[in-house]
């Protein structure tokens, strides 16, 4: 990951990243995503937990299903 950060920072991108180490999200979480325009979400894991979790998080709030613009 700190590769492909410094990689892009010498291409002249600016970036933020935010590592989530545990669910439920801590209470940052959610404006860190609203403060930014594009999200990509790096997951080391093939049955994509980090995602179904937000969306089950995001569904269960709102009620409604959860944008794929969340994490």
């Amino acid at each position: 990951m700190d590769e492909a950060i410094g990689v892009l920072e010498a291409r002249g991108h600016q970036l933020d990243r935010l590592r989530l180490r545990a669910f439920p999200f801590h209470s940052s979480v959610p404006s860190f995503i609203a403060e930014h325009d594009f999200i990509y979400v790096v997951e080391q894991n093939r049955d994509s937990q980090l995602r179904s979790a937000d969306r089950q998080r995001t569904q269960h709030r709102s009620g409604a299903a959860g944008s794929d613009r969340a994490l």
